[in-house]
């Protein structure tokens, strides 16, 4: 079974789960978390940047899921994230991308979430 949360705030996210004790605890086995465009600014000091650097404190693993990878993106500069997702199926304008986010965030997470759920588990 997969629990979901969705949030959008630094502080209700660090609240309502409070993650670095959860983390502590083991108490996920993934994060998945989201941004709207992952670049070369994503290093310096957004969420997700944060939330790779706590959970590889940890080694728990984190999804990101994005509207856009930038061809400015360096893999490997945000430490603790270990996989990056873009959403948008194709090519497609910024206005189509953003009218049609939550079924492509959907369909993304779902195919995703399909394999890591089919995959042989290792304790």
């Amino acid at each position: 079974d997969f629990v979901v949360r969705c949030t959008n705030s630094k502080p209700l996210l660090a609240a309502a789960v409070d993650l670095p004790q959860r983390l502590r605890e083991k108490a996920y086995d993934w994060i998945l978390s989201g941004e709207g465009r992952i670049d070369s600014q994503s290093t310096q000091g957004k969420f997700l940047s944060r939330l790779g650097c706590m959970a590889a404190l940890y080694r728990t693993p984190v999804m990101a899921f994005t509207g856009d990878l930038a061809s400015t993106y360096q893999p490997g500069s945000l430490p603790g994230i270990t996989h990056i997702f873009p959403i948008v199926p194709g090519p497609c304008s910024l206005e189509e991308a953003c009218a049609h986010a939550a079924p492509h965030l959907a369909a993304a997470v779902g195919r995703i979430l399909n394999v890591v759920a089919a995959a042989p588990r290792v304790n």
